[in-house]
């Protein structure tokens, strides 16, 4: 069993069927709305979800109950990583959050998770929020309450999330440099050097 779980996480996940987000029913989580979506890339015309584009903006809830805004964090390096509570990359990626944070101490990185569905494909409470960011240790990252119309490239605008997790790294002048499908610690780490 272990053998197997092994050779599950050590798997490329792109050469491999993936399973895919099903679209849930909006419970009232905050979420991006028309209103928002309009002129949040700041000064941008344009904005969208691809290497070298702007990103868009978007608002959601924090483990604490708070609002979180992409564009509020302009200036330092952001790691978006989508992932899901039934996905075992997603949570083996967890457990390297604060040790690779640690290791970028001074550089300004900020790591948020947005998780878009629980471990049943529901949209995640914030109760399960914090018990992700409880038991994975996360202190000072933002963990948020997802919501899949961020993650479905269907509207212009949206990030295109079919591999998890999917880590879209930003630069500090709210550009995307990279975009990770599944988890490779390595390679991420190349990518953080290479901002930094």
């Amino acid at each position: 069993m272990a053998l197997a779980l092994l050779i599950f996480a050590c798997q490329d996940l792109r050469t491999e069927p993936q399973p895919r987000l099903a679209p849930i029913e909006n419970s009232g989580i905050p979420h991006i709305d028309s209103g928002e979506r309009q002129g949040l890339a700041e000064n941008y015309e344009n904005c969208g979800q691809g290497i070298a584009q702007h990103p868009c903006n978007f608002k959601l809830q924090d483990q604490y109950g708070k609002s979180w805004q992409l564009y509020d964090h302009r200036g330092s390096i952001i790691v978006l990583d989508f992932s899901t509570m039934w996905c075992g990359v997603c949570m083996h990626a967890a457990t390297k959050i604060e040790n690779i944070l640690e290791d970028y101490e001074g550089h300004n990185i900020i790591w948020v998770t947005v998780l878009l569905q629980d471990q049943y494909g529901n949209l995640p409470t914030l109760d399960l929020i914090k018990l992700w960011a409880r038991t994975f240790e996360i202190e000072y990252s933002p963990v948020l309450v997802g919501d899949l119309r961020i993650a479905k490239a269907i509207v212009t605008g949206e990030y295109d999330v079919t591999v998890l997790p999917t880590m879209v790294i930003i630069d500090q002048e709210m550009t995307i440099q990279y975009i990770m499908e599944g988890w490779n610690e390595g390679r991420f780490r190349v990518y953080l050097d290479s901002l930094i």
